[in-house]
C-alpha cells in the first residue's frame, strides 16, 4: 500500500484538458523521452503533503512535513494567518488525515490500521486492530467513519462509529482519497472512474471515466451537488447529477495536484502539487508543496509553511 502512495505522487503521463477550460498560467511541459533504464526519482526535501481545512476555521490547516535526510515525518496544525505552527502528531501517514467538525483527526498510520487524535494534539486512540484498513473518512455528521480493508486481495468498504465499532459493510469500496461531506454520499476515485457510493443501498454511480490507475482525491463542495477532483490530466469539476465535467487546470508529467481539501467559508481549496525537473539524461528532481486557489482554477500561489 505505500508503495501504491509513492507510484502516486510520482508516476504520471502527458494529457490534455480542452483549451478554452484551461486557465492561462496552466501550460505545462512534459519530460523528455526516459532513458532506457528508466528516471532516477530524487525527491526534494523537506516533501509537503496531506493538507486538509479545519472545518470549523478556514484559517487552519493541517499537513505532512517529511524530511528525507533526517528520516523524519511529523503531522503540523498550521493557521494560514498567524503563521503559528504545532506539531500533532509524529509519524508517517499514509493516507489523507481527516479533521472532522468533532474536533477529531483521523489518522492511517504506517501500521496499517486507523487512529484519531484530538485536534490539540491529545488523546491518540486506536480504532482498529487488524492492520489492513486504510483511508478513513468521517462523514458530515461525524458519527460514522468509512474506511476500506485491504488484505492484498479483497477490499471492502466498511463503516463504524466514533469509537471504532463496526456497524455496517458495503461490497462497494473506494481505494484512494474519498470525500463525505454530503448527507448521503461518498465521492471518490478508482483506478478506472470517478464515482459517488450510496454506502446504505450499496450502490454506485459512474460520473466520468478516466481509465488511468494514477489519481488524486475527490472533494464535495458546498452546494452538494458538484465535485472538485484530480487525476493525471488536471483538476476538473463534476456534477453528480448532469455528469457534466469541466478542467479548470490542466496537468502533464511533470505536474499533477493530489488530495483536494475545500473551506465552503472562503471557497478556497488546497492541493498538493507535485513537480517534476529534468536535471541531467538520467535524473529527475521531484518536488510536493502546498498550492491554494480559488474553486475556479484562478488565484494559485504556492504557501509558505515556514
Amino acid at each position: 500500500m505505500r508503495n501504491n502512495l509513492v507510484l502516486i505522487t510520482i508516476l504520471f503521463c502527458c494529457v490534455s484538458c480542452h483549451k478554452d477550460s484551461i486557465n492561462s498560467d496552466s501550460i505545462c511541459i512534459n519530460l523528455p523521452p526516459s532513458p532506457s533504464i528508466g528516471w532516477t526519482y530524487l525527491i526534494d526535501t523537506p516533501n509537503y503533503s496531506f493538507p486538509f481545512f479545519n472545518p470549523n476555521n478556514p484559517s487552519e490547516i493541517i499537513f505532512q512535513k517529511k524530511n528525507y535526510s533526517a528520516a523524519n515525518t511529523v503531522l503540523y496544525r498550521f493557521n494560514l494567518l498567524t503563521k503559528q505552527k504545532s506539531i500533532l502528531f509524529t509519524g508517517e501517514n499514509l493516507y489523507q488525515p481527516k479533521w472532522g467538525k468533532n474536533g477529531w483527526i483521523l489518522l492511517n498510520t504506517s501500521d496499517n490500521n486507523i487512529w484519531k487524535i484530538k485536534e490539540d494534539g491529545n488523546s491518540l486512540i486506536q480504532l482498529t486492530y487488524n492492520s489492513t484498513s486504510f483511508a478513513p473518512e468521517w462523514n458530515q455528521a461525524c458519527d460514522k467513519i468509512a474506511y476500506f480493508k485491504s488484505d492484498g486481495i479483497s477490499h471492502k468498504l466498511f463503516i463504524m462509529d466514533e469509537n471504532g465499532n463496526n456497524i455496517d459493510s458495503a461490497t462497494n469500496y473506494f481505494s484512494s482519497q474519498s470525500c463525505w461531506r454530503h448527507p448521503n454520499l461518498i465521492a471518490t476515485i478508482t483506478p478506472l472512474n470517478l464515482i459517488v457510493i450510496d454506502p446504505i443501498a450499496d450502490t454506485v454511480k459512474i460520473l466520468h471515466e478516466i481509465n488511468t490507475g494514477i489519481f488524486g482525491g475527490a472533494y464535495w463542495l458546498s452546494d452538494h451537488e458538484n465535485i472538485i477532483w484530480s487525476y493525471e490530466e488536471g483538476i476538473f469539476i463534476t456534477n453528480c447529477i448532469t455528469k457534466a465535467t469541466h478542467c479548470i487546470n490542466a496537468s502533464c508529467n511533470t505536474r499533477t495536484y493530489l488530495f483536494p481539501t475545500y473551506a465552503p467559508q472562503t471557497n478556497k481549496v488546497i492541493f498538493n502539487k507535485v513537480e517534476k525537473k529534468a536535471i541531467n539524461a538520467t535524473e529527475v528532481k521531484v518536488s510536493s508543496k502546498l498550492y491554494i486557489m480559488n474553486v475556479d482554477g484562478s488565484g494559485e500561489s504556492e504557501l509558505d509553511l515556514n
